[in-house]
């Protein structure tokens, strides 16, 4: 639940209309997570290798930037005590 808070709330927020700042936060949290999106085409080794390199790449340009996987304002409260006690939030 709290992937989908985050991903949507960072969606709604760029209105439709994604910048480099959302395209590093969303990279940010998909890579964070785990989740690789099937974005491009081609062999399925290739598809794996360059979506896996490319967000990791974003993750930590991202870091180093001071994005957080995880947003408070996105994620309600309940959510963000349960992300914090199993350990799905970097302080």
């Amino acid at each position: 639940m709290v992937f989908f808070y985050n991903i949507l709330g960072a969606l709604q927020e760029c209105k439709g209309n994604p910048g480099v700042r959302d395209l590093i936060q969303l990279g940010t949290t998909l890579s964070y997570i785990d989740e690789y999106p099937d974005i491009v085409p081609g062999p399925f080794w290739f598809k794996r290798l360059f979506v896996r390199t490319s967000l990791s790449a974003v993750y930590y340009v991202g870091q180093a930037l001071g994005y957080k996987p995880w947003i408070k304002e996105y994620t309600p409260e309940h959510l963000w005590e349960v992300a914090r006690a199993g350990g799905l939030h970097t302080p």
